[in-house]
């Protein structure tokens, strides 16, 4: 069991005609990314990260400058603590950025995955709805 968080589109940022049903949450699991942390540069560009993906670049890039100061095994064994970080902290990175396109959290679910708390999400009534 894990701790997904689901976040909603704005109904404001959202017009009636493109979503007359509405769009379904979307699941951020709260562990450990393995994509992230094996493709960090990548995951963060795919995710829609820029600010942050184009931090780790330039955090690279000087650790590749450095690297002829303070060797390559250090460079390397920082650039795997960058990676591991960024894998640590995915989720989180994930719930800010879905929070700055206009993405309100709904709720919080215990599941075994992110169809199951979606599933869990669905089946609650709508607060102030009469079955």
């Amino acid at each position: 069991m894990q701790l997904i968080s689901l976040f909603e589109k704005s109904p404001s940022a959202v017009p009636a005609a493109a979503e007359p049903f509405g769009a379904l949450p979307v699941a951020v699991a709260d562990r450990f990314s393995w994509p992230a942390f094996v493709f960090a540069p990548v995951w963060l560009l795919v995710n829609r990260l820029w600010l942050i993906g184009l931090g780790f670049i330039g955090l690279v890039v000087l650790l590749g400058l450095a690297s002829r100061w303070i060797g390559g095994d250090a460079a390397f064994l920082a650039y795997a603590c960058l990676c591991l970080l960024v894998g640590l902290e995915a989720a989180a990175l994930r719930r800010v950025a879905l929070a700055r396109r206009g993405y309100l959290s709904v709720g919080e679910r215990m599941a075994a995955d992110a169809d199951a708390a979606l599933l869990a999400w669905l089946d609650t009534p709508a607060k102030g709805v009469e079955p």
